[in-house]
């Protein structure tokens, strides 16, 4: 059995469109909770000015943290995709991490505890894919939205995260060829249990629509889910009047994401 080295040095990676709020929860997170010397390279996909102002002090403070910043071409799933593209092309170390910008990780030493679930024949370990019926995917591989992955394995299969232009609305969407990939040639993938906060109450965000994620029984991340827009798209159902209903979820949508930021540093908090 393959034996990892301790102190690990870890590339994490995450894409900003608009979602600073959730960056700099992010960026604290990691600060607080994050055992192995890690660098953040965060690439921003052309937000507005309020984000990049805030991007430039986060860089100039953190000697640790790399800002890329691009006008994408593309949006949607494939401006996000190509961005993840361009920071994985930088990766030297052994292992990186891809972090959507609106998720977070809860737990002290979470990367130690995944590093040490990495062997042979495990080489991804984070979140599970979103449950659709629309969506065919593998729901036992890690694939976003808080995924470490093993950089050689990666590298060395030449996988992208690119969506496939013709059925990505059939699953082969952000990352759908990772999975197939990595099984197709031997290499397993673990997933968190994910329990959303529709159906499950027992955990810190009961309060709020969105995902909670545990390894060996310890509650280690969160998603909060459509951070872009507010989670605009999660409202749908209950709020379908026009005009009104679209001005109730963003007002809804602005007052859950600051729910889930709160939790969120109370939780990293009290680790």
């Amino acid at each position: 059995m393959h034996e990892k080295p301790s102190n690990q040095p870890l590339s994490i990676l995450t894409v900003n469109y608009n979602t600073i709020d959730f960056v700099e929860l992010m960026v604290y997170s990691f600060k607080k909770l994050t055992k192995n010397p890690y660098k953040m390279i965060i690439c921003d996909n052309g937000s507005k000015k309020k984000d990049i102002k805030k991007l430039k002090c986060i860089e100039k403070s953190n000697s640790n943290i790399e800002v890329i910043y691009r006008k994408q071409t593309s949006a949607g799933s494939f401006g996000h995709a190509q961005a993840l593209d361009i920071l994985i092309e930088k990766v030297t170390t052994p292992y990186f991490v891809v972090m959507d910008a609106d998720a977070v990780f809860l737990l002290r030493d979470w990367d130690e505890k995944m590093l040490s679930q990495i062997n042979d024949e495990v080489k991804a370990i984070g979140t599970p894919p979103v449950t659709s019926k629309k969506i065919i995917k593998y729901r036992d591989f890690p694939i976003m939205f808080a995924t470490l992955y093993d950089t050689y394995t990666y590298k060395n299969l030449k996988v992208s995260f690119m969506p496939d232009e013709k059925n990505f609305n059939t699953g082969m969407d952000t990352g759908y060829e990772i999975s197939e990939r990595f099984i197709a040639n031997g290499k397993r993938g673990i997933c968190f249990e994910e329990k959303s906060t529709r159906i499950y109450k027992d955990g810190p965000y009961a309060g709020v629509i969105c995902a909670e994620y545990y390894s060996n029984r310890e509650l280690i991340a969160s998603h909060f889910g459509r951070g872009a827009s507010l989670g605009n798209a999660k409202y749908l159902k209950k709020f379908r009047v026009p005009l009104i209903g679209k001005l109730l979820r963003t007002i809804i949508g602005k007052y859950q994401k600051d729910k889930w930021i709160r939790i969120s540093m109370e939780t990293i908090n009290k680790n």
